[in-house]
């Protein structure tokens, strides 16, 4: 135990708790990933999103981050799904698949603070169709793929990301704004926390609110289900 979690026991032991018997006991294919991961876990009061409210993220070195009066205030079970959407962030390699597309550098800097948001929320819509399907629960502001989101196209990341940055052209062209989930849960996605930036640069997070992270996987075409099990299977 870190010395900075050394002073956290309880919220600790609740995090522990959500995981291994909410959590694992239905969704045992997350338990590997966490042994994996927990030791970077930080227990931080400086955790916040842009409203100021206690938040949690993940980096792109699967460090978890969260505020302890979020782990104190969250459900149980639903902490559960918070933390099953963190482990997922690294286990899709979002971070790496970012850095493919031209969104961050090699170093984790942010090249383009728009597409980095929209693939934050495309990475989130990801994660958290699965999860749903899964009947994960998890908390009410979190975002989810459009009603109105094309059956016959892919439901990954690129996927998303592409839809996203050609909904977000198409009203811009004609002077209105980007297309909104009707259920009003798009958000502005989970937040995530890049790689270290480049010497001398600050890492700035990625998307407005500090919620979720995203994990390695296999790029564009593979199917986030697919990811996810050899992740778990094989580490992360």
């Amino acid at each position: 135990m870190s010395a900075v979690n050394s002073k956290y026991p309880a919220e600790l032991a609740k995090i522990e708790n959500a995981i291994h018997v909410i959590l694992g006991w239905d969704h045992p294919q997350f338990l590997p990933i966490w042994s994996k991961i927990k030791r970077g876990l930080t227990i931080d009061p400086s955790v916040v999103d842009p409203s100021g409210k206690p938040g949690i993220c993940v980096d792109a070195k699967a460090r978890i981050f969260v505020h302890p009066q979020f782990v104190r205030e969250t459900p149980a079970a639903q902490l559960a799904g918070d933390f099953a959407h963190e482990m997922m962030h690294p286990t899709f390699d979002h971070f790496n698949r970012a850095i493919q597309r031209g969104i961050l550098s090699a170093l984790g800097k942010v090249l383009d603070p728009q597409a980095a948001q929209d693939w934050n929320i495309a990475g989130d819509w990801a994660i958290n169709d699965l999860l749903r399907a899964s009947k994960i629960q998890l908390q009410d502001w979190v975002c989810y793929p459009p009603k109105d989101y094309p059956a016959n196209l892919p439901r990954t990341t690129e996927a998303f990301f592409d839809y996203i940055r050609a909904e977000r052209k198409e009203n811009e062209e004609k002077g209105g704004s980007p297309k909104k989930d009707p259920s009003g849960k798009v958000g502005d996605g989970c937040g995530m926390k890049p790689a270290d930036a480049e010497p001398g640069e600050h890492a700035e997070p990625i998307g407005a609110a500090i919620r979720g992270y995203d994990i390695p996987g296999q790029g564009g075409g593979a199917s986030e289900r697919a990811a996810m099990v050899s992740r778990a299977v094989g580490g992360v």
